[in-house]
């Protein structure tokens, strides 16, 4: 299985290069440790939504078995290219990590998906004579958009994280949704999605960006604007912590949200939860760069640390109106 794996993936390494000559194409990044039915409608609005020639491949980082079956199996009949990460890079470790007593650290979902992201881009990206997109795989298109034509005046372009600790404060670029043109990139080798500790501040993944930003100064940066829907919820639900807010109409509209959206805003559960590092309400839908994609937001079902309702009933929910929404988006003319 081994082997197969890595013929698998040196027939396609030899393709792929051997074609970017011929046609230019973004390539798009995405891993993947479970949820295939999100691989399969981010592969939709992505057909849909995306203007630009692109390539989508899947970086396959299933713990389980059957889970890895059926990403393979989603990627296969979509006409997906899937690349099956060699799980020993997360007990090597395959990223800096601190050499006392975090070996428990190597399987934590962020640090999981930091060596994913840095072996997709140290294997491919890097060497990609184009634009190169980072992207989650619960993260969606929902708007037509160009990545080619927005990055146009920009050498990169993502999401800024600002996290204060210490009295220092810390800049990087979240993981989630990354554009790099690595024609212009200077040292983009060095760019690290690596997460941890910087200047005794603690960073989720993508942090290490903070070192690519502060060497390279003369980089044309843009900063993609985000809509958390805990930020849009009306004072009474936000008092009593409601499972839902229907209340927020005129505030929806006044951000200039379509009636599509308005309705799986107000049928999607609120996250009222502490989450990681006191942030309230983390795991909640969220929509990035003027609107143009949508965040589901701890799509593998790991991250929802809400204490006031069951996390069954929560994620259960949450993919139902999500689903929803997606699916009327795929319908709609």
């Amino acid at each position: 299985m081994k082997l197969l794996n890595l013929v698998k993936f040196v027939i396609f390494y030899v393709v792929f290069w051997g074609c970017q000559g011929l046609f230019a194409k973004i390539l798009i990044i995405v891993p993947a440790y479970n949820s295939p039915d999100f691989i399969e409608l981010q592969y939709k609005t992505f057909r849909k939504y995306l203007r630009d020639d692109y390539e989508l491949v899947i970086f396959n980082d299933a713990k389980e078995q059957n889970e890895c079956d059926q990403i393979e199996t989603i990627c296969k009949s979509l006409k997906i290219t899937c690349v099956r990460i060699p799980q020993k890079i997360h007990e090597l470790p395959y990223l800096e990590r601190p050499s006392h007593g975090f070996s428990s650290w190597y399987q934590l979902p962020s640090v999981r998906n930091c060596n994913v992201v840095q072996y997709a881009l140290n294997n491919i990206g890097f060497n990609y004579d184009d634009i190169v997109v980072l992207c989650e795989s619960d993260l969606f298109l929902i708007e037509e958009f160009s990545i080619r034509e927005y990055l146009k005046e920009f050498d990169l372009a993502g999401t800024l994280r600002v996290k204060r600790q210490n009295n220092h404060k810390v800049e990087y670029l979240w993981i989630g949704l990354i554009f790099l043109d690595m024609r212009v990139l200077p040292n983009k080798e060095t760019f690290s999605v690596n997460c941890g500790y910087i200047n005794d501040v603690a960073v989720d993944s993508g942090g290490y960006s903070y070192y690519y930003l502060k060497h390279n100064q003369n980089l044309r940066v843009n900063f993609f604007d985000t809509f958390s829907i805990r930020n849009l919820i009306c004072n009474r639900c936000e008092n009593t912590k409601s499972y839902r807010c229907t209340h927020n109409g005129d505030l929806l509209r006044k951000k200039k949200f379509n009636e599509l959206a308005i309705r799986f805003i107000q049928n999607t559960p609120i996250d009222w939860g502490s989450g990681l590092g006191g942030v309230s309400g983390k795991r909640n839908i969220e929509f990035l760069l003027n609107k143009k994609f949508v965040h589901f937001f701890g799509g593998s079902g790991y991250a929802s640390f809400s204490p006031y309702h069951k996390f069954s009933e929560f994620y259960k929910d949450k993919v139902e109106a999500f689903k929803s929404f997606i699916y009327s988006l795929l319908e709609k003319l």
